[in-house]
């Protein structure tokens, strides 16, 4: 079996000098309430449209292409609501454009690490207060995602490749999506007691079935920074206290959960060498935290599925030193 990391892969979304990160100030446009509740009540907007802002919140920033795929995916288990069909790409994207026009959704653009010129959207203010009284959304929202770091919103677009994938490998009920505990969500709080600090996520599964429920926790890592604002301290501390986190986490799931869910950890890098360098780092974790611990890169899950695109740092044998095997994601 051919070993894909032969290959030296790239992030699209790995930060770099020539991003060119700014917003679409042609088309972003910043309406009062009342002007944007005259939109809805003229038609201007509609409830399949609210759905894409339903959407763009689950994955937090999200681009074009992406939002397509996910409302594609969500169509299928979802008959009753109104979604706006992707199948038609014009179609779609105009219905992106009215909600960007009307100060739902706000766009930036950028240029990616393989010099192809792309979008992100997120949810305004305005289109989080839309779909909490219109869809009873009861979600956490964050009223300053624009102020976010470029190099974070990086991580949301990378981890949405991985997302999509997985989605293609779950099937769910009818409905699922709009239950109390969706599927999928980008954003979640947790308390840490050691830190005595809330720790947010950057994508998050929940896969329940009859017997047991399933768990993936998505984590980027991608070391490369805007050197120009931040030191390189700032972001080792950072990761350190996300690693400590992490291990606190999956012990803690691990010993409230004993055979009735699984947690499995999904690391993506920016890059190859990204990957080798986290997995010299998680070889601190003993083995039983480590065996459910997967490190990808989201390039080669895009073009490659999930299939042997993992590694895993695993001990073949008592006393031996970790060592990096190929691996398949597997769902259950």
């Amino acid at each position: 079996m051919a070993n894909v990391f032969n290959r030296d892969w790239v992030s699209d979304y790995i930060f770099h000098d020539s991003l060119n990160w700014r917003p679409d100030n042609v088309r972003n446009k910043t309406l009062t309430k009342m002007q944007v509740i005259d939109a809805f009540d003229d038609g201007i907007i509609t409830y399949s449209d609210l759905y894409i802002l339903y959407a763009v919140n689950v994955m937090t920033y999200a681009n074009l292409y992406q939002l397509m795929k996910y409302t594609k995916w969500w169509k299928t288990y979802n008959k009753e609501i109104p979604l706006n069909s992707a199948d038609d790409e014009e179609a779609f994207k105009g219905r992106v454009e009215t909600l960007v026009k009307t100060s739902l959704l706000k766009r930036f653009k950028f240029v990616n690490g393989d010099g192809q010129h792309r979008d992100c959207y997120y949810v305004t203010p305005n289109g989080y207060n839309f779909i909490k009284r219109k869809l009873y959304f009861k979600g956490s929202y964050d009223e300053f995602l624009g102020a976010a770091p470029v190099q974070e919103i990086l991580k949301y677009l990378s981890n949405n490749e991985l997302l999509l994938k997985i989605i293609e490998n779950v099937s769910v009920e009818e409905g699922y999506h709009m239950e109390s505990k969706p599927l999928y969500t980008s954003h979640i709080q947790f308390y840490d007691r050691t830190l005595r600090d809330t720790i947010v996520t950057y994508g998050f599964l929940n896969i329940r079935y009859a017997d047991k429920k399933a768990k993936i926790l998505i984590e980027p890592y991608r070391p490369t920074y805007d050197v120009n604002v931040f030191a390189k301290g700032q972001m080792e501390e950072n990761q350190k206290m996300r690693f400590d986190f992490l291990e606190r986490y999956i012990r803690d799931f691990n010993q409230k959960n004993a055979g009735t869910g699984s947690l499995k950890v999904v690391f993506t890098s920016e890059n190859l060498k990204a990957a080798k360098e986290l997995a010299k780092k998680i070889m601190r974790y003993d083995e039983y935290t480590r065996k459910n611990m997967y490190i990808t890169i989201d390039k080669t899950i895009q073009e490659k599925g999930l299939d042997n695109t993992f590694f895993k740092v695993v001990q073949k044998e008592v006393g031996s030193k970790p060592v990096l095997t190929l691996a398949s994601l597997e769902i259950e």
